[in-house]
């Protein structure tokens, strides 16, 4: 297994799973997404994408500021650039979150369903990753 843990952000990558989690909470300024793009970078050159489920668990993530969604844009895209088998995403807890992710994923180029795909709980991404 391979870890990284940030001031607000865990990335994991578990090759048993072929499952790479990234998890991030609260509210995120341009320096918090730098330090997470660069954490990102590195681990993702240490395994193998196209075998690999991306699952993001922003459940704990808040917005505040309309520069947030830049930055949510920004890491989305970068989502894109690495072929992952599936790219899930985790429901936030906070409504507001919620809308800005998905006009963020809009933004960013994804089409939801065939670019990425939000699911409301942990059971949820585990069954779809059953039959995908």
């Amino acid at each position: 297994m391979l870890e990284v843990k940030g001031a607000k952000y865990e990335l994991k990558y578990s090759a048993d799973k072929d499952m790479f989690s990234v998890r991030v909470w609260g509210f995120y300024s341009p320096e918090d997404a730098l330090a997470f793009i660069k954490d990102y970078t590195d681990i993702t050159k240490k395994f193998k994408p196209e075998k690999t489920s991306l699952v993001i668990d922003g459940t704990d993530l808040l917005t505040s500021k309309p520069e947030a969604k830049v930055l949510l844009v920004e890491c989305l895209k970068l989502y894109m650039q690495l072929p992952y088998k599936n790219r899930l995403f985790l429901k936030p807890k906070s409504a507001t979150a919620g809308i800005m992710i998905s006009s963020a994923m809009r933004d960013a180029g994804m089409k939801n369903g065939k670019d990425g795909l939000m699911l409301d709980d942990m059971k949820a991404i585990e069954d779809y990753l059953k039959v995908h």
